[in-house]
């Protein structure tokens, strides 16, 4: 159960992180709108947001693009 809660805590840290670094809103069933980029952004953000955890424990985020 430990590990149980340790990757629900980890996920949500991962979601509200990715969340944070895209810079746009999207709407909802894909994400969520922000107060601070009440715009979607297709020109910019129309990508998939890749994260991972570096060796020092640190995100790291890299944009991949989408085929459409």
């Amino acid at each position: 159960r430990c590990l149980d809660v340790k990757s629900i805590i980890d996920n949500a840290e991962l979601v509200l992180r990715s969340s944070m670094e895209r810079k746009e809103s999207r709407p909802i069933p894909f994400g969520f709108r922000r107060a601070d980029y009440l715009e979607q952004d297709d020109e910019n953000w129309k990508i998939f947001l890749a994260i991972r955890k570096d060796e020092n424990g640190e995100f790291k985020f890299a944009k991949l693009p989408t085929d459409g």
